[in-house]
């Protein structure tokens, strides 16, 4: 984690607006991709971007400095769109009327899906600092290696190669997860 990051998480903790609004400023355009790659509609995509910052200003004294600031919003963004996907699908299926048995797994389900999105965050975090930003941007952001090749100022077949390399150790880190 950068100091600049240290010192913006301090800033909004200790009430400074400003700082929030430079956090919001810096991230609502990969927010918003991320959630609109779950949620696969503009609108809602829009809502669960605003329903993550919330939940960002709300959990942020929780934040340990144990990961980046980044790979944390990342991670409470899929909560938060996992989680709004799944009321949808119980929406759909009339899950919420019922009370059969299958509606006890639901917890149990959302338990596992969020340890296992804790999990992946934390293997990406075992990366270096470039494969850990390519991981991110690939996989949460979905943004193109042309897009991840500038941002991070590579060529686009390092791109390629450190979010190879780096999908191979998290899929074999997934795989240890399960058994």
């Amino acid at each position: 984690m950068s100091d600049n990051e240290k010192k913006l998480v301090k800033r909004i903790l200790s009430g400074d607006e400003k700082a929030f609004e430079e956090l919001f400023d810096a991230l609502h355009s990969q927010v918003y991709n991320i959630c609109l790659g779950f949620m696969k509609n503009p609108q809602d995509a829009k809502d669960m971007a605003q329903e993550t910052f919330i939940k960002i200003y709300q959990k942020l004294h929780t934040f340990r400095f144990q990961c980046s600031l980044t790979t944390w919003i990342y991670s409470i963004c899929a909560s938060t769109c996992l989680d709004a996907l799944r009321r949808q699908q119980r929406l759909i299926t009339g899950e919420l009327k019922e009370s059969d048995a299958t509606s006890t797994h639901v917890p149990e389900d959302a338990l596992l899906l969020d340890e296992l999105l804790e999990h992946i965050v934390h293997e990406i975090d075992k990366n270096n600092e470039k494969t850990a930003n390519v991981l991110k941007r690939r996989l949460f952001a979905q943004e193109s290696y042309e897009k991840i090749s500038s941002a991070e100022k590579i060529p686009v077949s390092s791109a390629r190669t450190y979010f190879t390399r780096g999908r191979r150790r998290l899929m074999r880190s997934i795989q240890e997860f399960f058994k």
